[in-house]
C-alpha cells in the first residue's frame, strides 16, 4: 500500500467511525488486543472483525482473530481464519500450533497431527506441541511414532513430571519395561506426590515380580488414592506372594470394601486363604468370584488347585475343564489336569487340543508356557524323552524372562550366612529362643521327596503336617524391617539381638506353626518349607530342641525334576538347567557347613532308600521324632489333609517309582548339567 491509498484508507476510517471511537487500523487493532487480554472477548471479537475488514490480507489481524473465536467456543470460523493467516505467513509456529489445538479439540486428530508436525519442524524443542502430538498419535494407536515425539519433549522439559509419567506410559506400552520404570522413577524424582507415577511403578514392579518394591510403590500411591480398588487389589497379589499373608488379606478386604462385586479380589482372596492352608474359607471366596463372573476362568481354576489340595481330583479335574471352557487359551488349566493324573497315549483328547493350539501360533508367551510345561509332562509319561525335553526347554526359556535370579547374590547370600553362624556363635550364643519340642524342620532342595516325607510322618497320629508355610521367612522379613526403626540386613542384624528378642520371635514362630492345630494328642507339627535349609543356623537359635529332617535325592534328578516344574513362587534358579546345576552347588556347601556347626542332629533321608524300603526308613523316622511306631504311616497315601504341593498326584498314590533314575531318560541333553555338578553325580 503506498502513501496516497494510506491517506484514502485512513479516510474512509474516518468517515465510518462513530464518535469517540479509534479511527485508525493501528488504533482499532490495539483496543482489540487490550480487550482480548482483559478477556473481553466479545469486544475483542468486534475489534479484530473490523481490522480484518480493513487489511483482509493482514496475517496478524487473522490470527488474534482466529484466536478469540477459538475462545468463544466458535471452532469451525477459527479454523478458517488461521488457515487464512498461515497461508500469508507459513512459517509462524505459533498459528500452526493455535491450529492444532483447535483442530484436536474438534475430533479431527489427522489433520491436527499435521499442524503439530510442522509446529515441531519450524520448532523443534517446543516441548508442548510435541507433548501434544505424542499424544494424538497414542490416541490413534500409533506407539512407535509417539515414542521418539515423548523422547523428544521429555528430553527438552526434563523439570516436567506429568510429561516424563506419560513417557513412561507409553514407553511400557511398547514393550519397554526398564526404560519406562526410569521414566517413572524421574518423575517421582521431580515430584514425589505424582500419585499416577507411583501406581504405575507398582504395576511394572508387580508384573516383574520385584514385589518389595512393588510393596512400597503402592503404599506410597495409596498415601495420596486411599480408595483405589485396583491399588489395593495389586498391593494383596504383592503381599501375597511375599508370604505377607495377614497384611495381603487386609489389603484384598479393603478392596472388596470399597466394592463388593470385584470378583478379582474375591479369587486373589482364596489364593491368599489357600497359603494359609484355610481351604474351607478359600473356597468360599473362589465360588463367590465365579458367581460374580461365571466366565472368570482364573477363579474355576483355583478352585481346582484347592480341591485337588483335598484330594478331591476329579472335582478338581472338572473345575479345571470349566476354566477351559469359558476360556480355550486358559492353557495353566491344561498343566494342572496332566499334572493330576498319567497320560498314557497321544491319542489323548487333551494332548491332541494341546497339540493344535500350540500349532495354531496365537497364543501369548505366557499361554505358550504353561502349555509347554503341560505337553512336556504328557510327552514324559508317553517316553518321547526327546520331545518332552523340548517342550519343557521352551517353557523354561519363557519362564525365566520373568525372573531376577542372579547366582552371584546367592552365592554371596550364602557366604555371608556361613560366615556369621559358624562354630564360634553357637558356641557364644548359649541363651536359646525356646525349649519347645514341638517344631519339625523338613527342608532340602525343592523336589527332594520333601512331601513324601511330610506325609508319611503327619500320618502318625501324635503329628501335625502343617505344610509349606512361609513362617520363617515371614518372620525374617518382619525382622528385617522393625516398626518404627531403620531396616537392618539378614542373617547380620541375628548377632544384635537381645535374650528377648530371641524368645519372643520363637514364642511368635510356634504361635504361627500351630494355629490350626486342634487336637492335644500333637506332640509335633511339620514345617515342609524345603528353603529352610538356608535358615537352619536361625532355626537352631531359636529351636535347640528342634527336629530337622534333610532330604536328599540324586543330585541329577533333583535338577531335572526343578527344571521341569512350573513353581508358582520362587524358585527363580530352576528355568536354566546351568543356573540349577550352580544353585544346587551352593545348597550342598551350605549343608555341608550346617552339618560341621549346629548344635542339632540332623536327620539325613534320601529319596531313593525310602521309595525302596518304606518301612525302615519310616521307622527311622518315628523314632527320630521321639515317637512310638504306628501302623498308619505305612499307609500315608490314605491320609486326609490339605496339601499343597507340586507333587499333590504323586501322595495320594502308593509308593511312587517311576521318578528313581530319571535323568538317563534325558541324558544327551544334559551335558551342561552334569559339567557343573560333577561327574560322580552319574
Amino acid at each position: 500500500m503506498n502513501r496516497k491509498e494510506r491517506r484514502e484508507q485512513q479516510a474512509r476510517l474516518k468517515r465510518v467511525a462513530p464518535a469517540g471511537a479509534p479511527s485508525t487500523l493501528q488504533e482499532i487493532f490495539a483496543v482489540a488486543a487490550e480487550q482480548f487480554q482483559r478477556g473481553h472477548y466479545a469486544a475483542a471479537e468486534e475489534g479484530f472483525r473490523r481490522a480484518s475488514e480493513l487489511a483482509p490480507q493482514s496475517a496478524a489481524v487473522a490470527y488474534n482473530l482466529g484466536q478469540v473465536l477459538h475462545l468463544r467456543g466458535a471452532r469451525d470460523e477459527s479454523v478458517v481464519h488461521y488457515r487464512r493467516a498461515l497461508a500469508l505467513k507459513p512459517d509462524q509456529a505459533e498459528i500452526w500450533f493455535n491450529l492444532g489445538n483447535v483442530l484436536r479439540e474438534q475430533g479431527n486428530a489427522a489433520e491436527a497431527i499435521d499442524a503439530y508436525r510442522r509446529v515441531v519442524g519450524l520448532k523443534p524443542s517446543w516441548a508442548e506441541a510435541l507433548n501434544n502430538l505424542g499424544n494424538l498419535l497414542v490416541s490413534q494407536g500409533k506407539l512407535q511414532e509417539a515414542l521418539p515425539v515423548y523422547t523428544q519433549a521429555a528430553h527438552f522439559s526434563p523439570a516436567d513430571a506429568d510429561l516424563q509419567h506419560r513417557l513412561g506410559v507409553l514407553l511400557n506400552l511398547a514393550g519397554n519395561a526398564d526404560s519406562a520404570e526410569q521414566a517413572f522413577r524421574r518423575a517421582i524424582e521431580i515430584n514425589q506426590g505424582h500419585a499416577e507415577a507411583w501406581g504405575d511403578l507398582g504395576r511394572i514392579m508387580l508384573l516383574q515380580q520385584r514385589h518389595v518394591e512393588a510393596v512400597d510403590a503402592y503404599r506410597r500411591f495409596m498415601t495420596m488414592r486411599p480408595d483405589d480398588i485396583e491399588a489395593q487389589n495389586n498391593l494383596g497379589v504383592a503381599l501375597d506372594r511375599l508370604g505377607r499373608w495377614s497384611e495381603a488379606e487386609a489389603a484384598f478386604r479393603i478392596a472388596l470394601s470399597l466394592r463388593s462385586d470385584y470378583a478379582e479380589a474375591y479369587s486373589n482372596l482364596g489364593n491368599c486363604l489357600a497359603s494359609q492352608e484355610r481351604m474351607v474359607e478359600a473356597e468360599t471366596a473362589y465360588h463367590k468370584a465365579i458367581e460374580l463372573n461365571p466366565n472368570f476362568a482364573a477363579a474355576h481354576n483355583n478352585l481346582g488347585l484347592a480341591l485337588a489340595a483335598k484330594g478331591q481330583l476329579e472335582d478338581a479335574e472338572a473345575a479345571y475343564r470349566q476354566a477351559l471352557a469359558v476360556d480355550a487359551c486358559f492353557t495353566e488349566a491344561y498343566r494342572n489336569i496332566v499334572t493330576g493324573k498319567k497320560i498314557k497315549s497321544l491319542e489323548n483328547d487333551d494332548v491332541q487340543r494341546m497339540q493344535r493350539l500350540l500349532a495354531e501360533g496365537s497364543l501369548n508367551d505366557v499361554q505358550t508356557m504353561h502349555l509347554c510345561f503341560a505337553l512336556g509332562k504328557a510327552y514324559d509319561d508317553c517316553n518321547l524323552y526327546d520331545k518332552a525335553f523340548a517342550c519343557y526347554e521352551k517353557a523354561n526359556q519363557i519362564k525365566r524372562r520373568f525372573t531376577l535370579f542372579d547366582i552371584n547374590h546367592f552365592r554371596s547370600h550364602v557366604d555371608r550366612i556361613i560366615d556369621l553362624f559358624d562354630a564360634e556363635f553357637f558356641a557364644r550364643n548359649v541363651i536359646r529362643g525356646s525349649n519347645d519340642e514341638t517344631p519339625v524342620f523338613i527342608v532340602g532342595m525343592p523336589r527332594s521327596g520333601t512331601t513324601l516325607i511330610e506325609q508319611i510322618v503327619a500320618s502318625h497320629p501324635r503329628v501335625f503336617g502343617a505344610g509349606e508355610l512361609i513362617k520363617i521367612g515371614d518372620l525374617i522379613h518382619q525382622l528385617e524391617n522393625p516398626p518404627g526403626r531403620a531396616p537392618r540386613n539378614y542373617p547380620e542384624f541375628v548377632s544384635e539381638w537381645s535374650a528377648d528378642e530371641v524368645r519372643s520371635t520363637a514364642s511368635e514362630y510356634v504361635h504361627r506353626l500351630t494355629r490350626d492345630v486342634t487336637s492335644p494328642d500333637i506332640l509335633r507339627v511339620t514345617d515342609k518349607m524345603p528353603f529352610n535349609f538356608i535358615h537352619l543356623g536361625l532355626i537352631a537359635l531359636l529351636f535347640p530342641n528342634a527336629k530337622i529332617i534333610h532330604c536328599r535325592r540324586h543330585p541329577l534328578d533333583t535338577c531335572l525334576s526343578n527344571f521341569f516344574q512350573y513353581f508358582p513362587k520362587g524358585a527363580d534358579y530352576a528355568y536354566r538347567l546351568e543356573e540349577t546345576g550352580l544353585y544346587f552347588k551352593e545348597y550342598e556347601r551350605l549343608m555341608r557347613h550346617w552339618q560341621q556347626v549346629l548344635p542339632i542332629q540332623l536327620l539325613d533321608i534320601d529319596y531313593e532308600t525310602v521309595i525302596s524300603d518304606v518301612e525302615i526308613e519310616a521307622r527311622r523316622l518315628i523314632d527320630y521324632l521321639q515317637l512310638p511306631w504306628d501302623e498308619a504311616c505305612l499307609q500315608f497315601y490314605k491320609l486326609e489333609r490339605s496339601v499343597r504341593t507340586l507333587s499333590i498326584w504323586q501322595v495320594r498314590q502308593p509308593i511312587y517309582t517311576q521318578s528313581k533314575q530319571r535323568w538317563r531318560n534325558y541324558r544327551p541333553h544334559l551335558e551342561p548339567l552334569i559339567k557343573i555338578i560333577g561327574s560322580d553325580s552319574t
